[in-house]
């Protein structure tokens, strides 16, 4: 549905169910630890493509680097 998954919609419902409509707010997507950072730039492009909401693999291919590290 609108090209969302059942398991991010499984997810939705679970922290709407828990924490009422503020568990609705975006959350950051970024790891608490990053053993290597990237390049500025990288990162910059990296966080753009991210608020368009693609995917992780979308962005690893677009930008040249391993979905590990977006």
């Amino acid at each position: 549905v609108y090209g969302v998954s059942a398991k991010i919609v499984a997810r939705w419902v679970e922290r709407y169910k828990s924490e009422g409509r503020p568990g609705m707010i975006d959350r950051s997507s970024r790891p608490a630890h990053m053993p290597q950072a990237t390049a500025a730039l990288i990162a910059e492009r990296i966080m753009a493509l991210r608020r368009q909401r693609w995917t992780g693999k979308h962005i690893a291919h677009e930008v040249g680097v391993s979905p590990a590290t977006v």
